[in-house]
């Protein structure tokens, strides 16, 4: 990662770069479940008093992203694809008759094009909770 700006071969600023150094441990930290940006720019703003601020924080985040880890924008046609997956975290929920509690699997899915969200609990990840599921 450079330390010059390229429009005007200019220096980084301090600032700048000790929030550039921030960014891979932050890369990682974002992966952890629970773990979001504000929680991580709260971090940064302890250790760096000087720091930047949310908004601008994020804007710098989102431009390292994209410089170190491109993507490519993925076109669906409507009604194309579905994606399904199981969360891997299981809820509680509460039986109403016997007020046992019960562990529960929870089904997302997505549709490619419009980005619809459907999210149900099922009692486990079987073939019949599947099919039933989706």
């Amino acid at each position: 990662y450079q330390c010059f700006e390229l429009d005007f071969q200019r220096e980084v600023p301090d600032r700048l770069k000790s929030l550039r150094a921030f960014f891979p441990y932050m890369q990682k930290e974002l992966r952890r479940p629970g773990v979001n940006r504000t929680i991580l720019w709260e971090e940064y703003i302890v250790k760096h008093s000087d720091g930047y601020g949310k908004t601008q924080f994020n804007e710098h985040y989102n431009l390292w992203r994209n410089r170190t880890s491109p993507s490519m924008r993925i076109n669906h046609k409507a009604g194309d694809k579905l994606y399904v997956d199981y969360t891997g975290k299981k809820l509680q929920v509460i039986d109403p008759q016997t007020g046992e509690i019960k562990q529960v699997e929870v089904f997302v899915s997505i549709l490619g094009a419009s980005q619809l969200i459907y999210a149900e609990a099922t009692i486990s990840q079987q073939k019949q909770d599947f099919v039933t599921s989706i």
